[in-house]
């Protein structure tokens, strides 16, 4: 099953062990090299962490569980994961360019699959004029990431969809393929 991060953002994380809620998602870390997903920063208890191989996705409940509460560890306890927030290279608001200098906006959101626990795509957000341009692109064309910007192939292989402040509807761009999210 595929989720936005946005959608994994603010829900809860149960422990099946005592039946309690541990908190609520505050931060999915992506490994930017691999695009794996590392851990789960927990909101209710600042500098803790939840290990993402041990969390079980609940369709039922929309909601993670862990079976018991060694998963949870401090932000030291995971190597990886502190350097990435000490360097600040977890995927939020970085600038999304093509190779050769194209702006494709910020980022505003990606697409992990629960399952497999890997980044599947990136949606970044540019403001043009009135409208949203939306461009979703797929994890094979990332081609480098850095703390301010991400990098991606200059091959038109990505979704641009425009978006009006005034309507809920979407209008794809002219020669772009249709998108199933918007």
């Amino acid at each position: 099953m595929k989720l936005m991060s946005s959608q994994i953002i603010g829900t809860s994380i149960w422990n099946h062990e005592q039946d309690s809620v541990i908190g609520r998602i505050h931060r999915v870390v992506v490994d930017p090299e691999s695009g794996r997903v590392l851990a789960f920063a927990v909101a209710k208890s600042l500098g803790r962490l939840v290990n993402f191989v041990e969390a079980i996705w609940s369709k039922e409940l929309r909601a993670f569980y862990v079976v018991d509460q060694d998963c949870i560890c401090d932000l030291a306890d995971m190597l990886r994961v502190e350097e990435l927030v000490r360097q600040k290279r977890y995927f939020k608001r970085q600038r999304v360019i093509t190779a050769s200098g194209k702006n494709l906006g910020l980022l505003h959101d990606f697409e992990i699959d629960v399952g497999l626990g890997v980044l599947t795509q990136i949606e970044s957000k540019r403001r043009v004029w009135i409208f949203n341009d939306f461009t979703l692109v797929p994890r094979s064309k990332i081609e480098r990431v850095s703390a301010r910007k991400i990098e991606v192939a200059d091959d038109n292989a990505y979704v641009t969809v425009l978006k009006s402040w005034f309507s809920k509807k979407a209008a794809p761009v002219a020669g772009a393929a249709h998108s199933s999210r918007v």
